[in-house]
């Protein structure tokens, strides 16, 4: 077949369907349909464009249609088209000079081709020695270096851009790594390009099980769909056939009730006849007597008149007691009246059959469903029937389960009642902390949305009064800071009026303490903060030394943050430390910020500035999110671990918050020291309860600050001016 004809049939995919032609600077559109720049911005609407293809919006980024995502892949088609057609008609010329010069190599890089002397120089050249140039014979068969796009190159510095930071995105040349993208991750484009390559595979094969997945289902709905239509098409015969049968039976009951009527006719006609031959043989018999005293009456013989006395006088009495017999038949035997009731209410209320649809599982849904759960505490909550156009299922009896599956992975059922109304009430005990599965489906299929992942975590709604109080033999001053270690069940404690730290393992074995009042390296001056790295060192905010001291395990100086190369300070009143990455984050509550440290002292940047107002506590998140305690704003900003801000939360709520902490799980918990209390919090910010109250009983707290959670979920607090740290266990 010849090369013209796989020339024709490739320009036929690489046509824009706009203007329909071959693709000038195609560009993506978020629904991933390609079109060429000048047409996309023909079609532009308010820095909007709706997609020809899907009528998907898509909001057009800053700086216009040129900044979509170019379609790579199509112009290297393009590219190869172009080349094949140069080829066929021997265009193929030299881009480095103006010689007729048979071509004979091409350079990737530059994207030129090349003639042998223009090929000869390439290699020789300063600025392209390293580039690999391609024998022009072999582009055929190697399709990895059909020509693409030319090497961009940088606007500030003229550099070809051959690296690309990682931490930024972005490609940057040699000149940007230095200036600005200094301690990133970057690499060769080259390298960098490999391996997304090899993400791209397994993203490749990602979604192929999801097209093979997809297809299934696709053909899985069609054929529903075609059942439903054949089902349909069932249903409604089976109606006329109902009703068809039916209307034979109405036409069968209107016959019978019009021969009910013509036999109660007849008989009320005879009945009428009898009584009008009776009648009749009276008017007659009247006639003849009538006659008779007429005759009478009109005689001039006396003689004949006497005569017919006796006739008449018998006729009279006759008639008289003819006339007393027959009394009734001066009224009809029967009434005139025959009329129809139609019975209305049997009409109208029997609904001789009903149309059903089936309860849909995909548009069934979970209400009341709660946010987290707590081991030992009861949950309730409610399934809804619903067809599948979301109208609410009015009836109880389809089969619906509700399974449980926790982190162990072992699936159990949970009781559901119908409430034969389409509502459907679930109620069950979580019996483990962590994460939990919730399966719910309706006659065998899951529901919306099923299953449900949700977090289970302590019973915290339970603690009410600690299960035991560690005071250091009543030696302890004014408890500030606390921290676990990585090992051991170890745990610190910063006493800020005695100027040293304690060290305790488990719940209240006390091990030794270190420190004394001093400017020194290994001396504190009110101590407030502390923290463990992952190597098991301690971390202390030295207040009145302006400092962060490390020191190991046993309290021997290692390092510390404050103060620049050239002795100048980076720190004033440092509160709140924590560790992550071989970074150090300090809350400083005078400049008002977190100041961020290398692992050897290196300045890296501020966190929050023009944000905080005295910040105190630190912490740092699963999720790398950056939770810091606002004392005078009185809540809890969020930041990455770069310096945006995020979000906060607590507001209305805290009083001067010193300290946070939080669990495996992911609540936070907040000494809100102005209120003299402890508050639990979900991770996204919602409060699930609090504990603690003013006073200096072992039930109270009084200026609370430092909280810690340990391993095994216990929760210590630092109940500072009552001089101790109370222990509350949580189920």
């Amino acid at each position: 077949m010849s090369s013209s004809f796989h020339i024709k049939k490739t320009a036929e995919h690489l046509s824009c369907p706009v203007c329909r032609q071959l693709f000038k600077n195609p560009k993506f559109l978020p629904c991933y349909h390609s079109y060429c720049e000048g047409c996309l911005e023909k079609i532009m609407e308010r820095s909007k464009i709706t997609c020809p293809e899907c009528r998907q919006e898509a909001i057009v980024p800053t700086g216009g249609v040129k900044n979509f995502q170019s379609n790579f892949f199509v112009n290297r088609m393009m590219d190869e088209l172009i080349f094949n057609c140069k080829e066929d008609s021997g265009e193929v010329q030299c881009d480095s000079c103006d010689e007729a010069d048979p071509v004979v190599s091409y350079c990737p890089d530059c994207n030129y081709f090349l003639c042998q002397v223009c090929n000869n120089y390439h290699k020789c050249d300063k600025l392209s020695r390293g580039h690999g140039t391609v024998p022009l014979n072999n582009l055929k068969s190697d399709h990895e270096n059909i020509p693409r796009v030319k090497m961009l190159r940088c606007r500030e510095h003229d550099n070809e851009m051959i690296f690309y930071c990682e931490t930024c995105e972005e490609l940057v040349c040699s000149s940007c790594t230095m200036k600005y993208h200094s301690g990133h991750e970057h690499d060769t484009i080259k390298r960098m390009a490999n391996e997304f390559k090899r993400t791209i595979k397994e993203n490749t094969s990602v979604i192929d099980m999801m097209i093979t997945a997809y297809t299934d289902a696709h053909k899985s709905i069609k054929t529903v769909k075609e059942q439903v239509k054949r089902q349909g098409k069932d249903v409604s015969k089976r109606i006329d056939a109902y009703y068809d049968g039916l209307f034979e039976r109405l036409m069968e009951q209107r016959q019978q009730l019009i021969q009910e009527v013509h036999s109660a006719i007849d008989i009320k006609e005879k009945a009428l006849t009898i009584q009008l031959d009776e009648v009749g043989c009276i008017l007659a018999q009247l006639t003849h007597i009538k006659e008779a005293n007429e005759s009478a009456k009109g005689s001039i013989n006396h003689q004949e008149i006497l005569l017919a006395k006796k006739q008449i006088d018998e006729g009279m009495k006759q008639l008289a007691d003819d006339h007393k017999k027959l009394n009734t038949h001066m009224q009809p035997v029967e009434v005139d009246t025959v009329q129809f009731f139609p019975n209305h209410d049997k009409l109208s209320f029997p609904q001789f059959g009903e149309v059903f649809l089936h309860v849909d599982p995909l548009h069934s849904t979970v209400l009341d469903f709660p946010q987290y759960m707590f081991k030992g505490v009861k949950v309730d909550f409610r399934i809804s029937a619903r067809y599948s156009n979301g109208h609410h299922y009015p009836r109880g009896g389809n089969r619906v389960t509700v399974a449980l599956q926790y982190s162990k992975g072992e699936i159990t059922t949970t009781t559901v009642r119908d409430c034969n109304d389409g509502n459907y009430e679930v109620s069950f005990v979580p019996q483990e902390v962590g994460n939990l599965k919730v399966f719910a489906s309706i006659d065998g299929q899951p529901i919306k949305d099923s299953p449900y992942h949700i977090l289970v975590g302590r019973n915290y709604p339970s603690i009410k009064q600690p299960t035991n109080i560690v005071n250091y033999h009543g030696r302890m001053g004014k408890p500030w800071g606390i921290a676990f270690g990585p090992k051991n069940g170890v745990w610190a404690v910063v006493d800020q009026s005695n100027h040293c730290v304690y060290v305790f393992q488990h719940e209240d074995y006390f091990l030794w303490k270190f420190g004394n009042k001093g400017p020194n390296v290994g001396q504190l001056n009110n101590p407030c903060g502390i923290t463990f790295d992952v190597s098991n060192f301690l971390y202390v905010a030295d207040f009145n030394n302006r400092r962060v001291q490390k020191v190991d395990i046993n309290g021997n100086y290692v390092f510390h943050y404050g103060e620049g190369a050239s002795g100048e300070r980076t720190l004033d009143s440092p509160v709140g430390v924590v560790t992550h990455d071989n970074k150090v984050y300090v809350a400083d509550s005078t400049l008002n910020c977190i100041v961020k440290f290398t692992n050897n002292g290196g300045f890296c940047q501020t966190i929050g500035k023009g944000l905080l107002c005295n910040p105190n506590g630190v912490i740092i998140t699963k999720q790398n999110h950056l939770l810091v305690a606002d004392c005078d704003h009185g809540c809890i900003f969020s930041f990455t671990l770069d310096g945006h801000c995020i979000g906060k939360f607590g507001e209305n709520k805290l009083s001067g918050p010193r300290s946070l902490t939080v669990d495996e799980d992911g609540f936070v918990f907040i000494t809100d020291t102005g209120n003299h209390r402890v508050i639990v919090y979900s991770k996204d910010g919602c409060c699930i309860h609090q504990f603690g109250s003013k006073g200096k009983t072992n039930f109270q707290l009084l200026n609370p600050r430092g909280v810690a959670v340990s391993s095994n979920g216990n929760i210590y607090i630092c109940d500072s001016l009552n001089s101790c740290i109370k222990i509350y266990t949580c189920l």
